[in-house]
């Protein structure tokens, strides 16, 4: 899976967008985006990726080493796992059903039907405060 990715056919076919090496003598990490389009121009990652490419991101073992303790820390290290294509179209999908079922609902909130004693009711109360506002407004002339 880890072998060059050009055998697959193009960096954007690879099953995972990122893609990290290790280099022991050095100690850094490069984080590959593999689906970037500056990764075009080369046939793999044996080609030699500039560290400067915006595809390429370099973490020092340090920087590695904390994020993955504050993984640890939050506990999500232990949930992390590869997510194929398949899968985030699926949960996208889920996401895209969940969002049409909410807008229906509101749909429905917003076209309730009002009994004619509530509307009634709201016409009474609406012209109750009108008056009393009227009421105030002309006391403030026979104040002195």
């Amino acid at each position: 899976m880890y072998d060059n990715v050009s055998a697959i056919g193009s960096f954007k076919d690879s099953l995972s967008r990122f893609r990290a090496n290790f280099n022991y003598e050095t100690g850094v990490w490069r984080i590959y985006d593999l689906w970037h389009d500056d990764l075009a121009q080369y046939s793999g990652l044996d080609d030699d990726i500039p560290d400067t490419s915006p595809a390429v991101t370099i973490l020092s073992e340090g920087m590695f080493n904390a994020v993955i303790n504050e993984a640890d820390r939050l506990g999500i290290l232990g949930k992390l796992k590869n997510v194929t294509p398949e899968q985030d179209d699926k949960v996208l999908e889920e996401i895209k059903q969940i969002k049409e079922e909410l807008q229906k609902e509101e749909l429905k909130v917003d076209k309730r039907e009002y009994t004619e004693r509530y509307l009634l009711r709201s016409r009474i109360i609406e012209a109750n405060l009108r008056l009393a506002s009227m009421d105030s407004i002309e006391g403030l002339d026979k104040i002195e």
